[in-house]
């Protein structure tokens, strides 16, 4: 009796991990598509889609974000965070820049992008703070940028909310996970 009692909860217990091994990985990282009609309505989602794609590398967590237009990438940029660690900096190559999509800005070609961020919740919500220089019509600024990552309790939709030092009002972007 005991045997079989003992069997069963095997049986069980490797039914479960088998479950929990085909539902994949329900973390931020993977790639995501973006849906415009659950994201801040911004004129630019009409011809210009973004796309996420996050992994981790070591203590790094890598986002790279594209630019597609037509399904086909234009542009693409990515920012290394270290969660807890000391902040990144990375050379600003290009004028043109992810978040451009709702101001005349450009960012400062030889400037240095500051990247921190910090798990809120290990692998599930992890906030990102960006420091830039970027010019605008009355010269250079520094513009800082609060992005936070969260994910919804099935692991399937992550929204990035965006808050921007020159901006009261956040930008709310809604993705799906795309499957592998």
């Amino acid at each position: 009796m005991r045997n079989r009692i003992l069997a069963g909860v095997i049986a069980m217990m490797m039914v479960l991990g088998w479950l929990s091994c085909s539902n994949g990985d329900k973390s931020l990282f993977g790639t995501w598509a973006f849906v415009p009609e659950k994201s801040t309505d911004l004129a630019t989602w009409r011809y210009r889609r973004p796309e996420l794609v996050i992994r981790k590398d070591q203590d790094k967590v890598i986002i790279r974000r594209n630019w597609l237009q037509r399904k086909k990438t234009t542009y693409t940029d990515s920012l290394v965070v270290i969660p807890g660690g000391a902040p990144t900096e990375m050379p600003v190559q290009a004028p043109h820049w992810y978040e451009n999509w709702y101001m005349g800005v450009l960012a400062k070609v030889g400037s240095t992008l500051k990247v921190s961020g910090q798990w809120q919740k290990p692998g599930k919500a992890l906030l990102v703070e960006t420091e830039q220089v970027v010019e605008v019509s009355q010269g250079d600024a520094t513009l800082k940028t609060r992005h936070e990552y969260s994910l919804d309790g099935r692991g399937n939709i992550l929204t990035v909310t965006e808050k921007r030092s020159s901006r009261p009002t956040p930008v709310k972007l809604v993705f799906e996970r795309m499957e592998k």
